[in-house]
């Protein structure tokens, strides 16, 4: 039974010594993060759109028929 944990233990220290070493070794991931500098600002939302427009309720106004203008 102890032969069982100090193989496993060997093993797993061989593993965690190996990770340790890639990420030793693997340094151009950490220095080349981009970042971006945020503040607090007002959300503002834009739309550029082109055509007619329509409306979706209409009132007309009407002029009475006696009246000399317009």
């Amino acid at each position: 039974m102890r032969r069982i944990f100090l193989t496993g233990g060997g093993l797993l220290a061989i593993c965690l010594a190996g990770f340790f070493a890639i990420g030793a070794f693997d340094r151009t991931s950490i220095t080349d993060a981009q970042t971006m500098r945020l503040s607090a600002d007002t959300f503002r939302l834009r739309v550029t759109a082109e055509g007619t427009l329509e409306t979706a309720r209409a009132t007309p106004i009407t002029v009475t028929v006696r009246s000399r203008r317009p």
